[in-house]
């Protein structure tokens, strides 16, 4: 069985692992060991809730309504009639 890389002379073949090699360790340099620290600052205050959409009585209608005065009443208890057939059979 031959070696697959025997058409490559080893100097080659040691070039591209050190390039590998370093372009990993670059890699994990860059995501292990940030650039700079970023400063977050102070966080914002807060603010009071906006009084906008509070009402002042919750309690009190907003707009006037009128509610009819009609008794309620149950509807009678019947009996379905059976579905016809829509083909009028």
């Amino acid at each position: 069985m031959t070696d697959p890389l025997s058409d490559q002379k080893p100097p080659s073949r040691w070039f591209w692992i050190v390039i590998i090699l370093l372009l990993f360790a670059i890699l994990l340099a860059w995501l292990l060991l940030p650039l700079a620290e970023v400063d977050q600052g102070a966080p914002p205050e807060q603010l009071p809730p906006s009084s906008e959409w509070i009402q002042a009585n919750p309690t009190e209608p907003s707009v006037p309504v009128e509610l009819p005065k009609t008794p309620m009443t149950n509807v009678p208890a019947e009996t379905a009639a059976p579905a016809e057939d829509a083909s009028g059979e």
